[in-house]
């Protein structure tokens, strides 16, 4: 469905909107407020106040020209919205994390990598109706099967190395509940709205209807398998439901030994059984909608403790592999850890065994909002700690965030927090024709906005405000995977879970030059946008139009590359009809397909970069003919060497075939695709990659260039913009912009003990004088002065020397220049000898979704931050609060 927008639902943030928020030297990272930020973008940054005001600033501009500034469009009126956590589930040998969303989006995350996406697979009508997950036992190296329950009556398989759904099972009883697999047999059972329990067959590869057992007559929410005592004895099946109790089932029988009752204290209604959990020596524990965590013996029925934790319901329950460690959670968002006495530390209540004793250890409230989801995950110990595994629990919610905490040391160390911003590329962005274009994904819709331009004659403003051009909406059911629009703006691709959609773009202009524009109800004018339909053959083969997971534009816009999460790479001319391309060697055709989850094309088109879901990335050649269009088939050239980690971002360089990967590890590799091999300066300096880089929990994931200054590249992730020059070594110093971040603060603090290395003495001072201070290098002036001012001195009385220093740098600005405006980070200027400051590192900005060049010196920042994503969320559960 396409829509012009208009009547827009609201207009755009004047604040922010377009705001050319930063300026970036050839050296490094100088940001500073453009005038678009302090008022209405588009108009006059500098109200002329006199001739010589004007002239003072067009010598501030004709200063940054010279400096080569690189200028940044800092973005947030988008309003990408992220999705709550419904389930989670982690596969028995630890290494990959199954998270569902409420979008019915299931990312597939890998435990080792940082727990990176390694891709997302959309399930059909999953919006909003995925209620659980679970993985099969694992059998010999495989990691499992993943089973997805929604309460459209299905239960869905997912092929999660083609990071597509696999097939499709009808439960036979209604909206599925609930999900359980045994964990010593390949048997599924579901859980269903009437109230009967589905047992599904998994053996051999199948999914295929077992048997049903009795109906306990009021709906299934909560399963758990128990082992049996011996091989002889029948496995048994617990089953909660939303009348307050508890039935064992005999899996071999139906039959129901026994039933427990939950309590109802001083409700009149009986209590749902949200959440069951069976432990390795028999016990039971339940979590239910009054707030208490109920432990039982397995074997008799018996209640064994209760605990009264939460103010609300408990949704979710998850332990330990040894048992003796269970963590709660619920809609008061509070996480709550049960222990053993002997774990805890604790004293045993006296008279009670020491088997059947709990206690309450810790509890913390990591999340603002309701805690849907836990997963405890096992993990390797990292470099040197081979053979040794770690305890992971992972907890998620409707806050959209995932938090990791440390099994052993839960009471003791705050939580490791993952943003839920995309590991994917959600902007493409076109500036040909005149006309700049930024095309932004949503899960269920596409945004079309035109950008204004900038002018620097006395100050830095926009030639016209953002304007919204045109929304496309996906079928009702379907979710958007990939999306790309073409360099000049001609044409828009978008994949979703039903169709492949290609779309000729033209945005009207008059006959006078200037755009032509429509005026909706509120007035504003709007570039007239027409969309005619491509059509396209259906993909041929396995998966076909639901099985696109990337697509990219080659650099003339004349072809459109796709990738399918079966592995194939497929080639359409823009006007011709869809081409299969062979993609994998002769030797790989026995071995299981992997997705296609990244795509890079070459300035020149001749080469094809493609990153597959497992980490491998391969090179295609793309044979042309004398006129330039493709002809043939894509032929395997280089399969690149198997990387520190995987990688999480692919980029070719605007003008030669050099491609960067960046890995999880954020190092980054350059490799001279069309030689080959390692550049020299990833081989001599690619082991030298700063520790502020290195060490930072995020990923870099994207990289872009500045096409006017071809050694540049911009990394960025989701809470830093690195800006590294390749013709210069890395340096054994990182600039933290801005100054007054508490990274900078902290960097400054460790070489505070350095700096009588290069900082005069008193004596020197005497003998030199004032003109031989002035001499100091000025990166080393600066660092000092900026000690000073952000109170790094600590209380301490500065010393003439400093004053002098300040002094001499003072006298060295330029005309009509504030000192305080050079300290912040905002106007460095270094030497083109010094090397110390090759990596710039900016973390003053939260949420970085894309960073795309619109032209030379101009970057496109799209930046949601945290603030602006809690603001959206729902309501949280009351809770009084002292003094309140």
């Amino acid at each position: 469905m396409v829509s012009a927008l208009h009547n827009p639902p609201e207009t755009p943030d004047k604040k922010a909107d377009g705001a050319i928020a930063a300026a970036v030297g050839a050296g490094g990272l100088s940001f500073h407020p453009a005038a678009g930020q302090e008022g209405t973008a588009g108009r006059a940054a500098m109200t002329p106040r006199g001739e010589e005001e004007d002239i003072e600033g067009r010598q501030l501009m004709a200063k940054r020209r010279d400096q080569h500034l690189l200028y940044i469009h800092r973005c947030r009126f988008l309003d990408w919205e992220p999705r709550a956590i419904v389930c989670m589930a982690a596969c028995a040998s630890g290494r990959m994390l199954a998270v569902a969303r409420e979008s019915g989006e299931v990312e597939i995350r890998l435990v080792d990598e940082k727990f990176r996406v390694a891709g997302v697979v959309p399930v059909p009508g999953g919006n909003g109706l995925i209620r659980s997950m679970t993985w099969s036992r694992q059998v010999s190296e495989s990691q499992g099967r993943l089973f997805v329950g929604s309460l459209d009556t299905s239960v869905f398989e997912i092929d999660v190395p083609g990071l597509r759904v696999r097939r499709r099972q009808d439960s036979y009883g209604g909206p599925v509940w609930c999900l359980a697999a045994d964990p010593h047999r390949d048997l599924l059972a579901v859980g269903c709205e009437d109230g009967s329990v589905k047992l599904f067959s998994t053996a051999d590869q199948g999914f295929e209807f077992s048997r049903a057992l009795p109906t306990v007559n009021s709906r299934i929410l909560s399963m758990a398998w128990q082992a049996p005592p011996s091989p002889r004895d029948s496995p048994s099946l617990f089953v909660g439901a939303v009348d307050g109790t508890i039935r064992h089932l005999d899996a071999r029988t139906g039959h129901s030994a026994y039933r427990m009752t939950v309590e109802a204290k001083n409700s009149a209604h009986p209590p749902l059984v949200w959440s069951l959990l069976a432990l390795s020596d028999g016990t039971l524990v339940s979590g239910d909608s009054l707030g208490a965590v109920h432990f039982w013996d397995g074997a008799m029925g018996a209640l064994k403790q209760s605990f009264w934790v939460h103010e609300a319901d408990v949704l979710a329950l998850a332990a330990s592999a040894a048992g003796d460690t269970v963590f709660a959670s619920g809609v008061d968002s509070k996480l709550v850890c049960l222990r053993r006495p002997s774990q805890a530390g604790a004293r045993e209540p006296p008279g009670a065994p020491e088997d059947e004793a709990w206690v309450l250890a810790a509890s913390n409230r990591a999340h603002s909002h309701d805690l849907r989801a836990l997963a405890v995950v096992e993990r390797s110990g990292g470099r040197g700690g081979e053979g040794r595994r770690s305890s992971l629990l992972v907890s998620g919610g409707v806050d959209t965030k995932l938090c990791t905490y440390s099994v052993a040391s839960f009471a003791h160390n705050r939580p490791r927090y993952i943003a839920p911003y995309p590991y994917y590329p959600v902007a493409s962005v076109a500036s040909a024709r005149g006309r700049r274009l930024l095309m932004m994904q949503h899960s269920r819709k596409l945004q079309l906005w035109g950008l204004g331009g900038f002018q620097e004659e006395t100050a830095l403003c926009l030639q016209h405000e953002p304007s919204p051009l045109l929304e496309i909406q996906a079928v009702k059911g379907q979710l958007i995977v990939s999306s790309s629009l073409s360099p000049d703006g001609r044409f828009l691709a978008y994949a979703t879970t039903g169709t492949l959609r290609v779309l000729a773009l033209e945005v009207g202009e008059s006959e006078g030059g200037g755009a032509e524009v429509d005026r909706g109800g509120d007035g504003h004018a709007r570039p007239r946008v027409l969309l005619r339909r491509n059509k396209l053959p259906a993909l041929a083969g396995r998966g076909g139009e639901k099985d696109v997971k990337a697509l990219c534009f080659s650099p003339d816009s004349r072809s459109l590359v796709v990738g399918t999460g079966g592995g194939r790479v497929l080639r359409a001319g823009l006007k011709g009809s869809l081409v299969e391309e062979a993609i994998r060697d002769t030797s790989l055709e026995s071995e299981e397909e992997q997705g296609v989850v990244r795509l890079s094309c070459s300035q020149d088109g001749r080469l094809l970069a493609v990153g597959r879901w497992n980490g491998d990335v391969e090179l295609y050649a793309v044979p042309a003919s004398s006129s330039g269009e493709d002809t043939g088939s894509l032929s395997l050239t280089w399969r690149l060497p198997r990387l520190d980690s995987a990688p999480t971002a692919l980029a070719f360089h605007p003008e030669t075939d050099i491609l960067v990967v960046a890995c999880v590890s954020n190092r980054f590799y350059v490799f001279d695709a069309a030689g080959q091999r390692l550049t020299d300066w990833s081989q001599d300096m690619g082991h030298r990659l700063p520790r502020e880089l290195l060490d930072r929990h995020d990923c870099i994931v994207g990289v872009c260039f500045n096409p006017d200054s071809p050694q540049a590249v911009v990394l960025y992730g989701f809470g830093f913009v690195c800006y590294v020059d390749l013709g210069r070594p890395p340096g054994q110093l990182v600039q933290i912009l801005p100054a007054s971040h508490p990274a900078a603060l902290a960097q400054r603090a460790s070489t505070r003990k350095r700096q009588h290395e290069w900082l005069p003495t008193r004596k020197q001072k005497k003998q030199r004088g004032e003109a031989e201070i002035a001499q100091v290098s000025s990166n080393k002036v600066i660092q000092a002065i900026e000690d000073n001012d952000m109170g790094g001195t600590h209380g301490r009385r500065r010393s003439r020397g400093d004053s002098l220093v300040q002094e001499a740098e003072e006298r060295s600005l330029p005309p009509g220049s504030d000192v305080s405006e050079q300290l912040n980070g905002k106007m460095v200027k270094e030497d083109d000898g010094n090397d110390s400051w090759n990596f710039k590192m900016h973390l003053g900005y939260q949420g970085v979704v894309a960073v795309e060049a619109l032209g030379p010196d101009e970057l496109l920042l799209v930046e949601e931050p945290w603030i602006k994503i809690v603001s959206k969320l729902p309501d949280v559960l009351h809770r009084h609060r002292y003094g309140t």
